[in-house]
C-alpha cells in the first residue's frame, strides 16, 4: 500500500523538476501527506471498530453460553421439581393409605377394647351373681378332697380373673389405662376372694364325724333330742380352726355348751365352736378378726360332753342348719 504512494511520490516529484513553480510542488507534497495521514487514521480506526466487533461478538458468544448453561440449570432444576413432585405425590400416597391402614387398624383396636370393656363388665357381674346368689352354699370340706360345683366355679373364675389380666397387659399400651385396668379387676377379684374366705367350708378339725346333724339320742340326756350341729372327734388333733373369715362375736361359757366361741362372717352366716378345752385356751377374744384357718381355740369336753370332741354349727340369717353342707360328711 505504502509503496504505491510513494511512485505517486516519485512520479509527481518528476513532474514537478522541470517546473519552477515551487509553491505548486509543496502543495501536492502537502496534499500527499494529508492524504496518507487521513488513510493511516482511517486504518487505526477501523482496526479498532473490527477489535471492537470481534469483542462484541465474543461477549455475545459467551453471553449466549452462559444463557444457555443457565437454561440448562433451569431445566434441570424444572425436571429435579418434577421429580420431586412426583416423589411427593407417591409419599402423600404412601401416607394417605398408610393413614387408611391405621384407622382400620385404630377402628379393630376400638372394638377390641370396648369388647374387652365389656368382658370387664361381664366379669363385674359375674362376680356380683356369686355374692348376690351365694353360690358358695355347697363347698365342701377343704380336707375331704371332694370339689363341689361351688369350689369348682372359684377354681374357674380364678383362671378367668388370671387370663383377663394377661388379656389386658397383652392389649394395651397404655400403662395407666393397664393398671387401672388391672386395679378394677383386682378389686372385683379381692371382693370375690373376700366372699369366699367368709364361707365356712373350711373343716374346723380334722377328726372324723362322729355325731350327725338331725335327731339322734342324747349321750347324756337320754333321750332323743335334734341334734343341730355336727361332732369332729379328737382323731385328728385337738386344735380349732375357724371355718371362715369373719369377727369373734361370743366367747362364753353355756350350761350345754361350755366354753365355746361364736364368729360373724358377715354374710348372714355364724359358727359355733362348743366344748373348748376351757377360756384359757381360747387363742381369740371378743371383737378379733380372723381369717379362714386360723387356730382359733383347742378340743375339751366342757359342758354337756361325754368326751373330748368338738360341737361345731352353722348358723344361716340366725337359723341353726346341717354343717356338712359346707365341710362335708366324712
Amino acid at each position: 500500500m505504502f509503496t504505491g504512494f510513494t511512485n505517486k511520490i516519485k512520479t509527481a516529484i518528476a513532474r514537478i523538476k522541470g517546473r519552477t513553480d515551487l509553491v505548486i510542488c509543496a502543495v501536492c507534497v502537502a496534499v500527499v501527506v494529508a492524504v496518507l495521514c487521513v488513510s493511516v487514521s482511517l486504518i487505526v480506526k477501523y482496526n479498532s471498530k473490527i477489535s471492537d466487533l470481534e469483542k462484541s461478538v465474543s461477549n455475545l458468544e459467551q453471553e449466549r453460553n452462559n444463557l444457555e448453561e443457565i437454561n440448562n440449570i433451569k431445566n434441570d432444576t424444572i425436571q429435579d421439581q418434577e421429580n420431586s413432585a412426583n416423589e411427593k405425590d407417591q409419599q402423600i400416597e404412601d401416607l394417605e393409605n398408610s393413614l387408611e391402614d391405621q384407622e382400620n387398624q385404630h377402628e379393630k383396636d376400638t372394638a377390641e377394647k370396648e369388647e374387652l370393656k365389656q368382658e370387664i363388665e361381664d366379669l363385674k357381674d359375674f362376680i356380683s351373681d356369686y355374692i348376690t346368689n351365694g353360690l358358695y352354699d355347697g363347698y365342701a370340706a377343704r380336707s375331704s378332697g371332694l370339689a363341689t360345683k361351688g369350689q369348682e366355679e372359684w377354681l374357674t373364675a380364678s383362671q378367668e380373673i388370671k387370663e383377663l389380666k394377661e388379656y389386658v397387659s397383652q392389649l394395651f399400651e397404655d400403662e395407666q389405662q393397664v393398671s387401672d385396668l388391672i386395679a378394677s379387676i383386682d378389686e372385683q377379684a379381692a371382693a370375690l376372694q373376700d366372699y369366699y374366705d367368709r364361707i365356712p367350708n373350711y373343716r374346723p378339725a380334722a377328726g372324723k364325724t362322729t355325731s350327725p346333724f338331725g335327731y339322734r339320742k342324747h349321750p347324756v340326756l337320754g333321750y332323743t333330742k335334734f341334734h343341730y350341729g355336727v361332732d369332729l372327734s379328737k382323731s385328728g388333733g385337738l386344735a380349732i380352726y375357724a371355718a371362715g373369715k369373719g369377727v369373734v362375736t361370743m366367747v362364753q361359757w353355756n350350761d350345754s355348751y361350755g366354753w365355746f366361741i361364736e364368729i360373724d362372717h358377715g354374710n348372714g352366716y355364724k359358727t359355733r365352736y362348743a366344748h373348748l378345752k376351757s377360756h384359757k385356751t381360747c387363742l381369740v377374744s371378743v371383737g378379733d378378726e380372723v381369717d379362714k384357718g386360723q387356730h382359733i381355740a383347742t378340743m375339751g369336753t366342757t359342758g354337756l360332753s361325754t368326751g373330748v370332741h368338738l360341737h361345731f354349727e352353722v348358723h344361716e340369717n340366725n337359723e341353726r342348719i346341717n354343717p356338712a353342707d359346707f365341710i362335708g360328711t366324712y
